[in-house]
């Protein structure tokens, strides 16, 4: 009888207490919440006391906040810089050729010395089967306000010469049409002498004679400054018809060197130039910035190692009292490590986010000030540059965090007296 009565009164007193043994050392933590507060049961109480706590850690320790913010900006924000110029000239080879110049050979001759020079080209390149277009090409200066400088006058018919030079609206994208009235100009012409579509500007002529010219359109171009006529506008304009000097060639699969020899013995050729020479200088350019992202990459992470660990060792040394009472009160280390590491993750994103905004701010100011008068670069951000900035500077800051909170492990009980 006597036994059955203890029975009965342990599972009474088990029955009683089932849901405090079943309940976290978090919940049993967090006090008693009115009832409107309960239907959210364990994770309100747990997400409850988290957020409060890690709200608190973070404004009673704004300094090593804010130092660790910066320092995670600092790491995103060089990043950005370096990818964000390497894909600004690395991508000039990919619009620039191919997009916008659409041959890779430029045959010059000089009609003066023999008049049937270019029907004779004309029936080399037709025998060869390639694909060719005869205009006229100089090279003049022009002004725009008080700055005098060079650029190639290209005068062609609007149709044919849209198969050799793809010209896009700078802003919009759209595909021009050259016509007679007005000029197409690149946009490094109208960036460099802050002129827009509808505006003028002076034109030299051979003679020196000012000429005024009005810009119909604005095409996006990375290299040289480059004007379009039809040869009824450059008519209207010089005052004279235009002489075609040069073709533009589509070699396909034939070379420079095997062209050469076909042509260097007419009469009036002059010159055969690789219409992609200046392809090899960016490339060059690109392997260079290669070396420059790698520089930027060991030194944003040399930086954020010293100045994040160092953060991050003190205040998990600070924290140690606290995280030891917490597991003498039922907190796993998981529920430890975590709770640590949110303020740590909040703070990093925050680094990352400010790293990206103001990164790619800088680096459009650092791509403009190297843009010199006859070269652009690519200025549309690339999202290669934001993708991998963040998930390197992330990367770092999981490493170095990592480490840090795996300290948190080896607390022993002793540390509260520390």
């Amino acid at each position: 009888m006597l036994a059955g009565a203890l029975a009965l009164s342990v599972l009474a007193v088990l029955f009683a207490a089932r849901t405090l043994l079943r309940s976290s050392a978090v919940t049993l933590m967090a006090g008693p919440q009115p009832k409107g507060m309960r239907g959210g049961g364990r994770v309100n109480s747990r997400k409850s006391l988290y957020s409060r706590l890690i709200l608190r850690n973070m404004r009673t320790d704004s300094l090593r906040v804010a130092v660790t913010t910066v320092s995670i900006m600092g790491c995103c924000l060089l990043l950005v810089c370096g990818f964000n110029l390497k894909f600004a000239i690395s991508r000039v080879n990919e619009r620039q050729f191919g997009q916008i110049i659409r041959f890779e050979g430029e045959l010059y001759y000089d009609s003066a010395k023999a008049a049937d020079a270019e029907e004779k080209l004309r029936r080399i390149l037709d025998r060869e089967g390639l694909v060719s277009l005869a205009v006229k090409k100089e090279d003049l200066l022009f002004r725009g306000d008080d700055t005098i400088s060079t650029g190639t006058v290209v005068v062609g018919e609007a149709e044919p010469l849209s198969a050799f030079y793809g010209m896009k609206d700078y802003e919009t994208k759209e595909p021009l049409t050259l016509t007679d009235e007005g000029v197409l100009v690149s946009s490094g012409f109208t960036d460099y002498f802050d002129l827009h579509a509808g505006d003028s500007f002076l034109l030299y002529d051979a003679g020196m004679d000012q000429l005024d010219v009005q810009i119909a359109g604005v095409f996006g171009n990375y290299l040289s400054h480059r004007i379009f006529f039809t040869p009824a506008g450059y008519a209207a304009t010089m005052g004279e018809a235009s002489e075609n000097n040069c073709f533009l060639v589509k070699l396909g699969s034939m070379s420079l060197d095997e062209l050469q020899q076909q042509v260097q013995d007419v009469p009036g050729f002059r010159s055969l130039k690789d219409a992609t020479a200046d392809r090899a200088r960016f490339d060059i350019m690109s392997m260079i910035l290669n070396v420059i992202i790698v520089t930027l990459l060991i030194l944003a992470a040399v930086m954020v190692y010293f100045i994040l660990m160092n953060l991050t060792m003190t205040y998990i040394q600070r924290k140690s009292r606290e995280l030891t009472v917490m597991r003498v009160n039922g907190f796993s280390t998981r529920e430890c490590i975590r709770y640590a590491a949110w303020d740590l993750v909040l703070t990093t994103l925050a680094g990352v986010a400010l790293g990206l905004f103001f990164g790619i701010r800088i680096a459009s100011w650092i791509e403009r000030m190297l843009e010199g008068p006859y070269a652009q670069f690519v200025r549309e951000p690339d999202l290669r540059t934001f993708l991998f900035s963040a998930l390197i500077t992330l990367f770092f800051s999981i490493v170095i965090n990592g480490y840090a909170l795996g300290t948190i492990r080896k607390l022993k009980l002793s540390d509260i007296n520390g």
